[in-house]
């Protein structure tokens, strides 16, 4: 293929892009006039841990992203407008700990004039490495590892703000094993003590999803501490409410 070929199949596919770039923003650009409303667009940034991006642990289209999305286009929740249209993208990554954050909010788009929602889930596996897998039952360095999330938090609130930006965060819930993790069940206690005190003190600047009263029993879990499809449903449901 000659360079003159190889400059019109470029330029083919630049000129496509655009035309199904507009016809899309005009169709829903249309939606929205003939409707007599104004369409709303939020955009929804899934990061943490794999609480929420626990595909690899449930069968196919049936993890957390997954049920978010169906729960959206089959208006389920009896709560999505006709001229709201909602993008949800999962930047999550399996077994995230806390620093591992930042690299995720990087592909955060900042100064969007959207409504965005940043949903996190993140300490998790920091207390399984320093509590569990170490089998470590004392309490010290828990408030260290919680002012590291506090920082994360911080961070991210000021990055991503009011009123163009709303964080939510999640808790962490009890894993079923007792044998295994019950010795640990005081520590995810206190951190979610910590967690609700710092939504309280945020005056309602921060949104909470307390996971740990909803995802409970055996059925919501596979993997011994990942969300199983049951339990992907049942955070996806939780998230909505905030969207």
């Amino acid at each position: 293929m000659n360079r003159t070929n190889i400059i019109i199949l470029v330029g083919t596919f630049i000129f496509l892009s655009l035309i199904q770039h507009y016809i899309y923003k005009y169709k829903y650009s249309k939606e929205g006039m003939e409707s007599g409303k104004k369409q709303i667009i939020k955009n929804v940034y899934l990061i943490g841990d794999s609480i929420i991006k626990n595909d690899l642990y449930v069968s196919k289209e049936k993890s957390v992203e997954n049920h978010i999305n169906n729960l959206l286009k089959s208006n389920k929740t009896g709560e999505i407008d006709d001229n709201l249209r909602i993008n949800v993208n999962n930047l999550a990554v399996d077994n995230s700990v806390i620093n591992d954050i930042y690299d995720q909010i990087k592909f955060i788009p900042e100064d969007s004039k959207d409504t965005n929602i940043i949903i996190l889930s993140v300490g998790g596996n920091d207390i399984l490495r320093k509590y569990v897998y170490m089998y470590n039952t004392d309490f010290v360095g828990l408030t260290t590892l919680f002012n590291k999330y506090k920082e994360l938090v911080e961070r991210i609130k000021s990055r991503f703000p009011e009123p163009d930006y709303k964080l939510v965060i999640m808790n962490i819930y009890y894993p079923p094993d007792k044998q295994m993790f019950s010795p640990f069940y005081p520590h995810i206690k206190e951190w979610n003590k910590s967690i609700d005190n710092l939504v309280n003190k945020s005056n309602n600047d921060i949104g909470l999803i307390r996971i740990d009263e909803k995802i409970t029993d055996k059925e919501d879990f596979v993997n011994k501490i990942e969300p199983s499809e049951i339990g992907g449903e049942k955070i996806a449901r939780e998230i909505i409410q905030f969207l």
